[in-house]
């Protein structure tokens, strides 16, 4: 994209140009953004970091969809360049045409990552036939979930942490975030996906504190004690069972083994307005009751 001052000396007025090919041929144009559609600068600054790191080479082939802005001109409608500035109705003879770029889900980010875009000219009797191709458009684009983006960051960059997030979170039908916290693991976000995109290192300090055999272990006992695989794919109370200190991994297992009928009947219906608080009250009286029983056990033996 290229600025180019379409005003006087006195009052410029830069607007963002852009080449695009159509059936072969280069033009240049001024790309319209509509009033209510997606914008540049809704982007994180981190994400702006690791776009501009993307080698374009590996973008997959799109198209650029526009129409002309005469409807929505005529509709009262606001356009701005792709970077936000406004538009007005009318330019000085031998601008270059505004089209109206139909905003998707694929192609929007990908501004600024290429010399020439791919483009195809829509006609549109109305506005209204634009947006509502723009909608269904957007109705069938989907981007990877959570779990597929940790999924396709494992693969490319062969991270054992990744992995074990991506196999466990699948092999238990839990969200990534439950998946991490049964693995302790820290920093695996969907933003891994986009660095290895840039063909860099996963950070060094991707780490995981618990072994896959143990969470497998954790999860299957919270599933009985829960008595409902639902309540042991919550991030709650798995969340509650990482916040105890002082005991061991084999005194947490014996704890949830003791959990009653009732006490997971109440993990099941949520009665508790903070859930994670309760069940952390409830996992610290069968604990200590446990560690005062092994005292008494061992006092006896002493005395004997």
């Amino acid at each position: 994209m290229k600025l180019k001052n379409f005003g006087a000396e006195n009052a410029p007025l830069e607007l963002a140009t852009a080449t695009i090919s159509v059936n072969g041929k280069n033009d240049v144009v001024i790309p319209a953004l509509r009033e209510g559609g997606r914008v540049l600068n809704q982007m994180s600054t981190q994400d702006e970091l690791i776009f501009k790191g993307i080698d374009s080479a590996n973008l997959l082939d799109v198209v650029f969809n526009f129409t002309d802005s005469k409807p929505f001109f005529d509709a009262g409608f606001k356009l701005t360049d792709i970077l936000g500035t406004p538009i007005p109705n009318s330019l000085p003879e031998g601008s270059p045409r505004v089209l109206v770029y139909l905003d998707d889900a694929v192609t929007f980010w990908q501004w600024g990552k290429r010399e020439v875009y791919p483009s195809v000219i829509r006609d549109f009797e109305t506005m209204n036939e634009a947006l509502i191709a723009i909608g269904t458009t957007d109705y069938f684009s989907r981007q990877l979930d959570n779990i597929q983006a940790v999924g396709l960051a494992a693969s490319v960059s062969g991270n054992s942490v990744l992995s074990s997030v991506w196999r466990f979170a699948t092999e238990n039908k839990v969200s990534m975030n439950t998946a991490k916290l049964y693995l302790k693991t820290s920093n695996v976000t969907v933003r891994v996906s986009r660095v290895i995109s840039m063909d860099l290192p996963i950070e060094a300090e991707l780490k995981q504190e618990r072994t896959y055999e143990e969470a497998s272990v954790l999860y299957q006992a919270l599933v009985k004690a829960a008595r409902s695989t639902k309540v042991a794919g919550s991030r709650y109370f798995i969340s509650a069972i990482n916040g105890i200190m002082g005991f061991t991994f084999d005194e947490i297992l014996r704890a949830l083994e003791c959990i009653s009928h009732d006490e997971a009947k109440s993990m099941q219906v949520k009665s508790c307005n903070d859930k994670e608080v309760c069940f952390s009250c409830i996992m610290s009286e069968h604990l200590w009751k446990l560690r005062k029983q092994e005292t008494t056990v061992l006092t006896n033996k002493v005395a004997a």
